[in-house]
């Protein structure tokens, strides 16, 4: 573990989202995309379980409230505010083309379940077109929250109760099981029922302790290694993540085994930049331009799918020409609410300090939500008449 600035990891976010985008951009070539959603979920496992070593361990129950709401402030506003502009626009720009079907995405969304949602209509990921739901993209949101509402409260506990010199060894020992399990499962259901096992979060838990491994691993050990091996296994990480974006696409089952590909890749990448190699191929993870992407890639992420899925479904599609407009328009609204919603609620020493008002935030974005469906509901009811 490192205790500096891991300017890596936001340049690492930073490609997952690049990824992501390309797919749903229909850039040829990256069909493959889809696996930035596989260095997400390393990621977060990854920096979860780093920063809960760096807590004081006997401070139990104020670790995990710390941790729940910094996971509101942090995600439920800006979230709460894509689904309702999704809507809205939906409504108002597809006109009789419109899927009533968005509302009862938009109500599972809100409180993160949209995977059981699209697990339940069979929807399929991979298939874009007129009955893509335009929030599908909240499946994944959706699983991680659900791994965290348990993953965290094992880490802090094991900290809490399990001598110093054995805290390690516990918490992996959870995590090798964890990735035994779910990885396999992972395998068997992509084989039997793909659609489930894409939006399942048992299929995804091996992916989240992958990262929280590696995190356990002593930083030493990486700078110990030689500098040439670290450089070159480094270089495989990153080679693995392209590859697979490159390679992969719907023909292929997925996740299943072939979810390792990317995982593997971007976890030696993590270990490798413990041994901060100057010039390895982590060092230029940091630059400014992927950093200052993968530090918005949340927002770019909730915006970037109504901006390039929605004019798939106008009655007159638009064209390849406006995809230009179409990215521009999806990095804006990034900006924005990068600006001006998410960093004041993640900075708010108020909301931090303070269980009940982000526990407020979270009822209040929910019931915005909620609300703004009953509008659409009224308004299709309204043009039935």
């Amino acid at each position: 573990m490192t205790t500096g600035l891991r300017t890596d990891i936001q340049g690492l976010r930073g490609i997952a989202i690049i990824l992501v985008v390309l797919l749903h951009s229909g850039v040829a070539g990256f069909q493959g995309g889809f696996v930035g959603v596989e260095l997400f979920f390393v990621l977060s496992g990854y920096v979860v379980t780093e920063s809960a070593l760096r807590h004081e361990p006997s401070a139990l129950k104020s670790n995990l409230a710390s941790f729940y709401q910094k996971r509101i402030l942090h995600l439920v506003p800006q979230a709460a505010l894509v689904i309702v502009v999704t809507m809205f626009a939906a409504y108002f720009l597809l006109g009789p083309a419109f899927n009533t079907d968005l509302v009862e995405d938009a109500r599972w969304s809100s409180i993160f379940a949209a995977n059981w949602r699209f697990i339940n209509v069979g929807a399929n990921y991979f298939i874009q077109g007129l009955d893509q739901s335009l929030l599908n993209h909240f499946w994944y949101l959706a699983i991680e929250q659900q791994i965290y509402l348990v993953y965290p409260l094992i880490v802090f506990v094991a900290l809490r109760f399990v001598p110093a010199n054995r805290r390690r060894l516990t918490i992996g020992l959870f995590a090798v099981l964890a990735i035994a399990i779910s990885g396999w499962w992972s395998v068997v259901q992509t084989a039997s029922d793909a659609t489930s096992a894409y939006y399942s979060p048992w299929t995804r838990v091996w992916e989240i302790a992958l990262g929280c491994l590696v995190a356990l691993i002593p930083s030493g050990f990486a700078q110990r290694t030689p500098k040439p091996l670290v450089v070159i296994l480094g270089s495989l990480g990153m080679i693995a993540i392209l590859t697979s974006a490159l390679w992969l696409d719907s023909t292929k089952p997925y996740p299943g085994a072939l979810a390792w590909w990317p995982a593997l890749g971007v976890a030696i990448l993590l270990w490798a930049n413990e041994g901060q190699v100057r010039f390895g191929p982590t060092s230029w993870l940091g630059i400014r331009p992927l950093r200052y992407i993968g530090d918005r890639s949340y927002a770019l992420y909730l915006w970037h799918y109504i901006w390039l899925m929605l004019p798939m479904q106008l009655v007159t599609p638009l064209g390849p020409e406006w995809l230009p407009v179409q990215l521009v328009g999806a990095f804006a609204c990034a900006i924005l609410s990068h600006r001006f919603i998410e960093l004041p609620f993640m900075k708010s020493e108020r909301f931090k300090r303070d269980g009940l008002a982000a526990l407020l935030i979270l009822l209040i974005s929910v019931a915005l939500v909620w609300n703004a469906t009953l509008i659409i509901d009224q308004l299709v009811l309204r043009a039935t008449l």
